[in-house]
């Protein structure tokens, strides 16, 4: 025999030991495979491994895979429904998509602008099922807003044009009543100043009177009664004299 062939059967005999001890130290150390699961709690750093406890782990996670699927997919749709319903909310509020879009005209600009086919403002009350505002009312007299001249309101912006006009006209209003109330005070002291003068001059023609019912009934005899018709016509000029001085003002 060769040292080839010495060397090769050395080799054989060493690898064939070798399969030996590790198929003894393998069959002596096998893990439990094939037996029942432990029950109850496990040492710390162990982690035992059984063909049955892999199939109900698998079993398990498939269960709960498909659950999740199912959950996912139920999800999914309410999410998509949920972004359907908030792009259209958007639209019918703002007048814009999600995105920025513009889309139709939204209650914000009828609010804003007036809407040419019905109220600008509405009422709007909440849905008691989804607790969201109900942004597509009737029509009604519960639920449109009106002015004070019961008509629907307008736009904003056609409230404050016309805000703007009754401002100027009520500024307007206001200085002619200033001007009329200035002619009313020129009016009463001009009043008072006559209401005055005809007073003096009632005063005036009524002691005027009253002299001249006593001259008619006056009789004099110049001859026998000239000293008492010299102190009547002194007296009656006294008197007279104040009215004098009136007639000069």
């Amino acid at each position: 025999m060769t040292f080839f062939g010495k060397t090769l059967v050395f080799l054989n005999l060493v690898f064939g030991i070798g399969m030996a001890v590790f198929a003894t130290s393998l069959y002596a150390n096998r893990p439990g495979w094939l037996g029942e699961p432990p029950d109850g709690a496990v040492e710390k750093g162990h982690s035992p491994l059984a063909i049955k406890q892999l199939v109900a782990d698998i079993d398990s996670a498939g269960k709960s895979a498909a659950l999740a699927n199912v959950n996912w997919s139920a999800n999914h749709k309410s999410l998509e429904a949920a972004e359907t319903l908030r792009e259209t909310r958007h639209v019918r509020m703002f007048g814009t998509r999600v995105d920025g879009t513009k889309g139709a005209k939204g209650l914000i600009d009828f609010a804003q602008e007036g809407n040419p086919k019905g109220p600008a403002f509405l009422n709007l009350s909440e849905d008691a099922t989804s607790r969201l505002l109900d942004l597509a009312p009737p029509e009604n007299p519960m639920t449109i807003v009106k002015g004070p001249d019961d008509q629907p309101l307008k736009g904003t912006n056609g409230l404050l044009d016309q805000f703007e006009k009754d401002s100027a006209q009520a500024e307007a209003y206001a200085f002619n009543s200033k001007k009329l109330r200035m002619e009313q005070k020129t009016l009463g002291e001009e009043i008072v100043v006559v209401q005055n003068q005809i007073y003096k001059q009632q005063d005036i023609r009524d002691n005027l009177l009253v002299e001249a019912a006593r001259l008619d009934a006056f009789e004099v005899n110049a001859t026998e009664h000239r000293q008492t018709v010299t102190r009547r016509r002194d007296q009656l000029v006294n008197r007279l004299a104040p009215f004098r001085s009136l007639e000069k003002k």
